[in-house]
């Protein structure tokens, strides 16, 4: 089977970014785990032939240790699919983004796993219910391609976990919907950002010469900062970005030791507001990006 010039560019760039951030001493958070799951992912799409082993494993891990993080940036060229995910799911944490590739990954090997496609199924419908149970990510479920084959094949299960994972329209009229409403409103999830700001990344890295992304600290303005030879390039997530948000990602721009740094905006792509915004010669960019894999 050929490989499109497209995938093979995805897959070889994925797999520089987690070869950069394998190489830091620990795992950068929200990033490296998300990243390695997208690697095995392409790595199944580009070679459909790994993908019964990779399932087989999946359902029923041997009992193998996984690699440390020296050990899988080593054989990190040669490393299969499920090597990846083992790796990532030894993890002491596993992020809500990570869960969602995961269940994109299982759903891409019962594309081409036959003799297991009902396990690895089971797999990513356990991994998504998971990953929408934080918000955000509910309504891009729904059209993901990346999941287009799991909607198909296990439509009624598929259905009642997003159903599950849906807001509900308060309840209204009659004495029993105001009994209810009586009752204190559990607090909600953090909403995660409902767009992959990976592939965005990946592009910047790649126009910057940076070296990988590092997400900001939680006072930050900014969602990640890139570091590049000649200036830094601060990227904020946000489905429909507000003024204040603006105001605060130039302010932190202008407290950067680096000058003339590029601020780019990750905005969904039903984002209708301005491509740029001049502000004192500062270049910020508002980038729809879709929430693929």
């Amino acid at each position: 089977m050929s490989v499109s010039p497209e995938l093979k560019e995805a897959r070889n760039t994925t797999r520089d970014l987690v070869r950069v951030l394998l190489g830091k001493p620990v795992e950068v958070e929200g990033t490296e785990s998300p990243s390695i799951v997208l690697l095995a992912s392409l790595s199944v799409k580009a070679n459909p032939e790994l993908a019964e082993d990779a399932a087989g494993q999946a359902i029923a891990p041997a009992l193998a240790k996984a690699p440390n993080r020296k050990e899988l940036l080593a054989e990190l060229d040669e490393a299969k699919p499920e090597v990846l995910v083992e790796y990532v799911l030894g993890r002491a944490q596993i992020s809500t983004r990570t869960r969602y590739n995961l269940a994109c990954y299982y759903t891409t090997l019962g594309r081409h796993a036959e003799q297991h496609r009902d396990g690895v199924y089971e797999l990513a419908l356990a991994s998504l219910d998971l990953a929408l149970a934080a918000g955000g990510l509910t309504e891009w479920a729904k059209e993901d391609p990346s999941l287009r084959a799991l909607r198909a094949e296990r439509a009624k299960e598929f259905e009642a976990i997003v159903a599950r994972h849906t807001i509900a329209p308060e309840a209204g009229g009659g004495d029993e919907g105001a009994a209810e409403s009586a009752a204190p409103a559990p607090s909600p999830a953090p909403a995660a950002p409902g767009i992959d700001v990976l592939p965005l990344l990946l592009e910047l890295i790649a126009a910057e010469e940076a070296e990988g992304a590092e997400p900001a600290g939680a006072k930050e303005a900014y969602s990640y900062l890139l570091r590049g030879k000649k200036r830094d390039v601060l990227v904020l997530e946000s489905e429909s970005p507000r003024l204040e948000e603006v105001e605060a990602l130039f302010a932190a721009a202008a407290a950067r030791d680096r000058p003339n740094p590029r601020l780019a905006i990750a905005v969904g792509s039903g984002y209708k507001g301005p491509p740029e915004l001049p502000r004192d010669g500062l270049r910020i960019e508002f980038r729809p990006v879709a929430a693929t894999k």
